[in-house]
């Protein structure tokens, strides 16, 4: 439901862990209460202060419970101001990543699934800073947030819901998630991870958009120059292809004379790619007309090559023979060797790339800036 979603974005957590804090002169950290299926956090008197790292979490058993049923104690990795963030958590966004390494021999595995599950926390923490960030902003524009979290609630279902029932050859919902559980998986944490990322993404986007928008020529220009090797193409073609087989119209002759016919209507005008769907014997009607290869050494058939290479943009060329039959081919655009020109294809290739440099520099800004501001505590080993 919406409030549930709207809960998720203001940061609210799994409901078998909740916070009891007490007045102590000790260090702050975390402690196994006599309550099973509860965590409590002892906290010293000092006010807190904004910024800073701090390591003063204890882990929690992974699992405490009885055959009666018992809840079983969640285990906190960290604590971001005052919002903790779960193993499960964890264990669910880097579930991918831990797959492939099972692979790996013992030694190496461990390694690597150590390196994981940590980097993976820090993105989480990253996330939750941001998330709080935004949770704070939305509060203003309550439109915003709804049409957010409607929006990633819906990719969710359509991109990842209806990708894994298909990619696993699973029959609805339900069935998707007892396969999830059986791997130790929750949908509805995927789906609160998921909905969280887009509108932290989003929420960085709106924050880094000003600096984006001032690229100017110049900067467009200095980058042209400065990465010249991007722009260098090989002598390459684009071009159309109707194949007429000889075997399948009789002989040699009656399928160059179809071959003829159909170079008079493209010269009249006719188009290409609904002449190849009629006519076409070959493969190209499968691709829109389109010839197999660009650059040279590539052109298929071999016979279209040094045609295809000495024609005009546009140009229609004689049937092209070959032992099976004739081939149709029109040249739609050739590019020569050497570097590209600074046009407006150019510009608006560089201006893209140029905006996703800035954007995820000053997104990575903001991101540490929220992380100085924050208290961070992580789990003592």
């Amino acid at each position: 439901c919406l409030m549930l979603v709207i809960l998720l974005v203001l940061g609210c957590r799994t409901p078998t862990a909740s916070k009891a804090y007490a007045s102590s002169p000790s260090k702050r950290k975390f402690a196994k209460s006599e309550n099973a299926s509860s965590v409590t956090r002892l906290q010293s008197s000092e006010p807190r202060r904004s910024g800073g790292t701090t390591n003063l979490l204890d882990k929690l058993p992974a699992a405490i419970g009885d055959e009666a049923g018992q809840e079983v104690a969640v285990r906190i990795l960290a604590m971001v101001n005052g919002k903790p963030i779960f193993e499960q958590e964890v264990q669910t966004a880097s579930f991918q990543q831990l797959q492939a390494t099972l692979t790996m021999p013992a030694l190496e595995r461990e390694r690597q699934q150590k390196k994981i599950r940590k980097q993976t926390l820090e993105d989480l923490i990253n996330l939750e800073v941001v998330i709080q960030e935004a949770a704070e902003k939305l509060k203003k524009v309550p439109q915003t947030r709804k049409r957010l979290e409607d929006s990633a609630a819906e990719d969710f279902e359509k991109k990842f819901v209806a990708g894994m029932i298909k990619g696993n050859r699973l029959q609805n919902r339900d069935q998707l998630e007892v396969f999830l559980d059986q791997r130790g998986l929750s949908l509805p944490l995927m789906k609160r991870q998921w909905v969280r990322r887009i509108i932290s993404q989003e929420f960085l986007r709106s924050l880094a958009l000003s600096p984006v928008e001032k690229i100017n020529r110049r900067q467009l220009l200095d980058y042209y120059n400065e990465n010249a090797h991007e722009f260098v193409v090989k002598d390459n073609v684009k071009w159309q292809d109707i194949f007429i087989s000889s075997e399948k119209h009789g002989s040699a002759a009656k399928a160059k004379a179809l071959a003829n016919q159909i170079i008079a209507q493209l010269r009249d005008g006719a188009d290409f790619v609904e002449l190849c769907k009629k006519y076409d014997d070959g493969n190209s009607s499968l691709s829109g007309g389109e010839g197999i290869g660009s650059l040279r050494g590539e052109i298929q058939p071999r016979e279209a090559e040094d045609i295809l290479f000495s024609m005009r943009d546009g140009e229609i060329a004689p049937p092209v023979e070959i032992i099976s039959g004739y081939h149709v081919i029109r040249l739609v655009k050739r590019e020569r060797a050497g570097r590209k020109p600074f046009n407006e294809d150019v510009q608006r290739l560089i201006r893209v790339k140029l905006r996703s440099q800035i954007a995820g520099r000053e997104m990575k800004r903001i991101v540490n800036r929220l992380r100085r501001r924050a208290i961070i505590e992580y789990a003592q080993k």
